[in-house]
């Protein structure tokens, strides 16, 4: 009895634990077993070091499924595909129909990603529009029952690429002749500096620009404010005499009034003279306003005339300004 209670304790157990061995091989990976897979396969023109069978796929870092398979189709390129778990999406029905209309609507593609600094990779989906390559699946990839998603390359590829690109456009670079073409602007820099010529021509410049400069401020002096200011008040005093003188002849040669008007005649005499020598002092002010403007005048056209000369010299040979006077030919 003792051995039959022996040996049926000892099968309850090994069943027991057989029974706990396939519930957690299920809980581990035998529920994939039930789940429905969807196949999609891509492929890459450049290296898939890291990524091997079995590393995870993921839609924009959240995990969906895992690689089940890498071919190479040589010399270029290598295929990947792809098993995809429909229950990791909502609404899983129709979740390969979606995948499609993605492609091809919204730019869905994959591209390889690393794990870390491991350097595992894994395969990520995400939109990229404008890097997405040829919707339709290439002709090497062989009749297949997978959904075709494009890839586009890499971070590290592209950067290794761009790095590439820089090189090579360097060395194309000839440094020797861009040396010498330096040192030889920086000759011909210094040989304009010293030309005594162009030298000459600047000062001639400076001659003219202190010209205009002084022909501006004896303008400004000629025609200043507050002697404008006297003119017209002198102008304007002598009007008003000559109105008074009028309106009083008048009165008197309506009143006829002799005693009166010879009076009132003596006194607007007085003041017509008054008048006279206020005009006179005006046309004295203009005078002497007309002899400084003629001296600004002189000066004004002989700035204008060195201009002129410098112009029509520029006119016949523009590259003096860079290399100088051409000496004269005899």
């Amino acid at each position: 009895m003792n051995e039959r209670s022996r040996r049926l304790r000892t099968g309850i157990f090994v069943a027991g634990a057989i029974f706990l061995l396939l519930g957690a091989l299920f809980f581990l990976g035998g529920r994939s077993l039930f789940t429905k897979k969807i196949k999609v396969c891509t492929y890459f023109d450049e290296s898939v070091q890291g990524l091997s069978k079995g590393a995870a796929v993921k839609f924009k870092g959240a995990p969906i499924g895992t690689v089940s398979d890498i071919r190479i189709i040589f010399p270029n390129y290598v295929v990947v595909t792809m098993e995809i778990d429909e229950s990791s999406f909502s609404g899983a029905r129709g979740i390969e129909g979606a995948f499609r209309r993605e492609v091809r609507e919204n730019g869905l593609c994959c591209r390889q990603e690393y794990t870390g600094v491991t350097g595992l990779k894994y395969v990520d989906f995400d939109y990229h529009p404008m890097e997405q390559k040829k919707q339709d699946p290439p002709s090497f990839i062989g009749n297949t029952d997978a959904l075709y998603v494009p890839s586009v390359n890499s971070r590290i590829a592209n950067i290794a690429a761009s790095a590439a690109d820089a090189i090579e456009k360097i060395n194309q670079l000839n440094i020797k002749e861009i040396s010498e073409e330096a040192t030889g602007i920086m000759h011909d820099i210094r040989a304009l500096l010293s030309n005594q010529e162009l030298m000459a021509t600047l000062q001639h410049l400076n001659a003219v620009a202190a010209n205009l400069e002084n022909v501006t401020g004896i303008l400004g002096r000629a025609i200043d404010e507050d002697k404008l200011g006297n003119l017209i008040n002198l102008l304007e005093g002598s009007m008003k005499s000559l109105q008074e003188f009028i309106r009083r002849l008048d009165e008197t040669t309506t009143s006829a009034n002799i005693p009166e008007c010879a009076a009132v005649f003596r006194s607007s005499a007085s003041k017509v003279a008054e008048s006279t020598g206020a005009l006179e002092h005006a046309s004295e002010a203009v005078v002497n306003g007309q002899q400084e403007l003629s001296n600004t005048l002189l000066k004004l056209n002989q700035a204008i005339d060195s201009l002129r000369m410098l112009i029509e010299y520029l006119e016949r040979d523009p590259g003096s300004l860079l290399r100088g006077k051409t000496p004269d030919r005899k």
